[in-house]
């Protein structure tokens, strides 16, 4: 499995605010400290109100804390390839999921697709 096309600078953004642990970051925005350290490591892209919710932390724009690297739809990414043809763009979905960290309104942060 590749590293997703997104770069992020959570890391660094982390220490920059009083040296923020995964665990403090993951309590604010919500989620487990794990899938802060999967979002930090490429392994996992955030979903956008994860995305959205990092960034008004840090006060700072979405862009300032992840960069997309992919091709958009149809450019002949490596996507295409494993999902429906007929959907250009289009990948296979996978499932994953990560728990939301206690009392964080009980829902579920989805990290990949669901099928």
């Amino acid at each position: 499995m590749s590293r997703p096309p997104i770069d992020n600078t959570i890391r660094r953004l982390r220490f920059d605010h009083d040296e923020m642990t995964q665990q403090q970051l993951a309590e604010r925005i919500g989620v487990t400290r794990q899938t802060v350290n999967a979002i930090e490591r490429g392994k996992y892209s955030p979903s956008l109100e994860v995305a959205f919710r990092v960034a008004a932390l840090f006060g700072v724009p979405l862009e300032q804390v992840f960069e997309y690297h992919g091709g958009g739809r149809g450019h002949g990414n490596d996507d295409q390839k494993k999902g429906d043809r007929s959907r250009p763009g289009y990948a296979s979905p996978t499932r994953s999921s990560c728990t939301m960290a206690p009392g964080a309104r009980g829902r579920t942060i989805s990290v990949g697709a669901h099928t």
